[in-house]
């Protein structure tokens, strides 16, 4: 009877897990199923709306180049960049993103296929050589060089994508210098020996720890607490032995950090 049982209840398991794993037709509902159909309207209305920017930046290109061709015959060199300022308010920079698409777009039949892309990366491929433009559409695998992840060029950031053209023009991502390797040991045999050691090292953190200042993004409170704590453990020990805490005189008064 109880082996019959234990059957019994292995057979309803198993029947159980079989129903929750069978996957639910979420379409089903109705609510989802109109939610859903309206951002698959909205993200063709989106794709759409890119494509016509595309083409918009293109024609502001194409005229924009007849104004330059134009000034420069009659004007000298500085008028074109006056108009710019003075009457469409664009900076010579952006102008210039214009006219390199506008020129995109008169050499390949098949630049309709990139302008769906953002525009930052329709202006990176208008600035590449012909050569390698000619060899590119939206689905062609590029690799990151920083990665080795390899992805179509439509699906890449545009850091990863100014990445990987660098690397098909054969430019070479400049490496940040490493700073020369500090000595960290306090190996001193005597203790005003090792006292400047300590001095040269705290010196030398002091200086390196205000280029936080210089560094991009934001700290953490969790990384602001651990480096204070850090600092108020190394001012603790040094507070508690006599040879540290002892106050100098006037002529042995180190010297006070310029940093502050």
């Amino acid at each position: 009877m109880k082996n019959t049982k234990g059957i019994v209840a292995r057979v309803g398991a198993q029947a159980d897990r079989k129903q929750r794993a069978k996957p639910v037709d979420v379409l089903a509902d109705p609510e989802i199923q109109r939610h859903t159909e309206r951002i698959l309207a909205l993200r063709e209305e989106e794709r759409q709306t890119r494509e016509q920017l595309g083409r918009i930046i293109a024609a502001i290109g194409a005229e924009l180049i007849a104004v330059k061709e134009a000034l420069d015959r009659r004007a000298g060199k500085t008028a074109w960049l006056r108009w710019l300022k003075d009457h469409v308010h664009y900076s010579a920079d952006t102008a210039e993103n214009y006219m390199r698409v506008a020129r995109f777009a008169e050499k390949f039949r098949n630049v309709s296929e990139f302008f769906t892309l953002d525009p930052s990366a329709l202006y990176r491929l208008a600035a590449l050589p012909d050569t390698i433009t000619a060899t590119l559409t939206p689905d062609t695998l590029l690799t990151d060089p920083r990665t080795g992840r390899q992805a179509p060029l439509k699906a890449m950031s545009a850091r990863a994508l100014d990445r990987a053209l660098d690397a098909l023009e054969g430019k070479t991502t400049p490496q940040r210098p490493k700073p020369p390797a500090a000595e960290l040991t306090l190996k001193g045999d005597t203790r005003e020996e090792f006292a400047g050691d300590t001095l040269r090292i705290m010196t030398r953190l002091s200086d390196q720890v205000v280029e936080i200042r210089g560094r991009k993004g934001s700290l953490t409170g969790d990384s602001k607490k651990r480096v204070l704590a850090a600092i108020e453990s190394l001012r603790c020990i040094v507070l508690k032995w006599p040879a540290w805490a002892t106050p100098a005189g006037p002529e042995q008064a180190l010297p006070k950090n310029p940093g502050g």
